[in-house]
């Protein structure tokens, strides 16, 4: 990683089996753009489906939506390339799972990183 970048993992080992949980928040800083890169090392259900929403905030209190990932359809390995990038990322960032992110059934244990970066 160069000067202008920093890895921050929100997840690691974290069990998915519902909608509404959340990572921890982090300050952005510096940095304005964002990359989420994601491993699947278990999942359970018949094709299992996951939808990601990046949230941003001001105060690290109000959240709003900043975008999506949809149908990360049966996942099964690294994502070595980034599944998603965010372009002007707000004061503070996570990750959360929305009504309806996991798909009936279906079960993930998860590791995540965001990369920081200065563009």
């Amino acid at each position: 990683m160069s000067a202008s970048s920093r890895v921050i993992q929100f997840w690691s080992g974290q069990v998915i089996t519902a909608d509404g949980q959340n990572s921890q928040s982090f300050a952005t800083g510096r940095y304005n753009t964002a990359e989420v890169y994601l491993e699947v090392t278990a999942k359970g259900g018949t094709t299992p489906t996951l939808d990601l929403d990046v949230e941003t905030s001001p105060d690290n209190s109000s959240w709003f939506k900043d975008s999506d990932i949809t149908q990360i359809n049966d996942p099964t390995v690294t994502f070595n390339a980034p599944v998603h990038t965010v372009n002007e990322v707000g004061k503070f960032l996570r990750v959360g799972l929305p009504t309806g992110a996991v798909s009936s059934g279906a079960s993930f244990t998860i590791n995540g990183w965001l990369v920081l970066k200065s563009t």
